[in-house]
């Protein structure tokens, strides 16, 4: 069994590249979801997988965090020369798909991903301007994205400088015919197991079909792609009032919590959400155009669209209500959503006003403190000024004590001029003397480690209490120095 191959060319606008982007990129936004914990995203897409999601390869990427529009510019400014602006709704970016039909559909996976990461080779030989690849995995068959910046220099309409030009990239029938013999012949000769052939006459026209039933066909699907273009249209726009309304909100929301940013970021999920199914819509207009232009100019690409030119007349009808059904129940989501987004703004405005109560509930503490400091300050004032007035105290209390001191001397003096009677009575005053002595020093020792450990009212207490047991003491003398006198005379 030979295999067949087939590759389809869309013309993609610079304002649609991020969402095709997004869309062929997938498994690295999964890979970050399912890094964060969240559930996967919900395509419309029927045929995608989302536990083969992950199995998606990415063949290149230009480079990795840019989106399509990032990238596209970067490639703009540096190889189109001409200098000009380029809108947003020119062709800034062509995207192709590549699939296989035949024996390399009974192939394993490795040998499906060699066989397309050869055809990727191929076709970056010819469009070295890419700005992303991808295996996907996750639907019916596997198939490759590969899309490119059309930056050419060539003899056609676009002769001149290096620039952008999606029309010399499509050209006219038999450029297209030549690009088919290129990609055929060089998946001929990388890979000669699979017997890569073009199609016959009989098998180009699908299903038994003639070219002209096949146009009868096509135009049946032109009808039906208006009405679910009109239907697109809406649900862009709606799409774009969800989106007004998310940057509204973040505007207001600014400058809150942390809660209230983590909902900002939720709505951002939301509007990426949208988007996504934006990048859907946009892909099957641009996949319509694309079908119609290749089944009017060759006949080779019959083949390429044979499957979707085999639907009946009564599915096209049947789609025709679906998409009805679907912008119904959208605009039916959007309006509960509006609602939904409406409570949320509600509960985060009483948020925030529990915030501003918690504010004044500190500032009011933080009142409080400050009147408790300045309290502490007073009080350190005024034991400053208590230190001072018990350190004119103690100078006293030392004076008066060297007087004592002196009143001892003398009498001791006296004493030592007495008889011999009075010896005892000597030793016994000067060993008091002594020990007077040393217990004021002692004391004086105590009480100045109190004073400079703030502790003023014990140190107080302290030479009061020593003053009491002095006074006693000196009197105790001085009775005895009577006696002594009384006895010696």
């Amino acid at each position: 069994m030979p295999t067949s191959l087939s590759i389809g060319r869309e013309r993609t606008k610079v304002h649609a590249m991020n969402a095709i982007g997004r869309h062929n990129g997938r498994q690295e936004e999964e890979e970050e979801r399912e890094r964060l914990g969240l559930e996967p995203r919900t395509y419309g897409n029927e045929d995608i997988d989302l536990d083969r999601t992950l199995g998606n390869i990415t063949l290149y990427r230009y480079p990795h965090g840019k989106t399509y529009k990032q990238s596209w510019d970067d490639i703009i400014e540096k190889y189109d020369n001409t200098g000009r602006k380029i809108r947003d709704d020119a062709c800034g970016m062509v995207a192709t798909s590549v699939n296989f039909g035949g024996l390399l559909k009974e192939a394993s996976h490795d040998e499906k991903v060699r066989v397309l990461t050869g055809a990727y080779e191929v076709l970056n030989e010819l469009y070295p301007y890419v700005l992303g690849a991808y295996i996907h995995t996750d639907e019916t068959e596997y198939h490759l994205h590969f899309d490119f910046v059309p930056i050419v220099a060539t003899e056609g309409k676009c002769k001149g400088l290096p620039r952008l030009c999606a029309n010399d990239v499509f050209g006219g029938k038999w450029q297209m015919h030549e690009f088919q013999e290129h990609m055929l012949k060089a998946m001929q000769e990388r890979f000669p197991e699979y017997d890569f052939q073009r199609l016959t006459e009989e098998e180009r026209v699908a299903n038994g079909r003639s070219l002209k039933e096949l146009k009868a066909v096509t135009k049946m699907k032109k009808e039906a792609e208006t009405m679910k273009a009109e239907a697109e249209e809406a649900l862009v726009e709606a799409g774009e009032t969800v989106k007004e309304t998310a940057m509204t909100l973040s505007q207001t929301l600014a400058g809150r919590t942390v809660e209230l940013d983590k909902r900002e970021r939720n709505l951002n999920d939301r509007e990426k959400g949208l988007q996504d199914r934006e990048a859907k819509v946009e892909r099957r207009e641009s996949s319509a155009r694309s079908f119609e232009e290749t089944n009017l100019r060759d006949a080779q690409a019959l083949k390429d669209r044979a499957d979707a030119l085999d639907l009946r007349e009564s599915e096209f009808e049947q789609e025709k209500k679906t998409w009805k059904t679907r912008t119904d129940a959208y605009r039916d989501t959007l309006d509960k959503r509006d609602e939904a987004q409406k409570v949320k703004e509600a509960e985060l405005n009483k948020r925030g006003q529990e915030l501003d109560n918690r504010a004044q509930t500190l500032s009011d503490l933080e009142n409080r403190l400050k009147m408790d400091e300045k309290a502490i300050s007073d009080g350190f004032e005024n034991l400053e000024s208590e230190k001072a007035d018990f350190e004119a105290y103690m100078a006293e209390m030392q004076e008066q004590l060297r007087n004592e001191r002196e009143e001892l001397d003398n009498a001791r003096e006296l004493l030592e001029t007495k008889t011999e009677q009075l010896t005892e009575l000597k030793g016994s005053l000067f060993t008091k003397a002594k020990y007077m002595n040393d217990t004021a020093r002692a004391t004086e020792d105590r009480i100045t480690g109190l004073i400079s450990m703030g502790q003023v009212r014990e140190a107080q207490r302290e030479a009061d209490a020593f003053e009491a047991w002095n006074d006693a003491e000196i009197e105790q003398i001085f009775d005895d120095l009577e006696e002594a006198s009384d006895f010696a005379l």
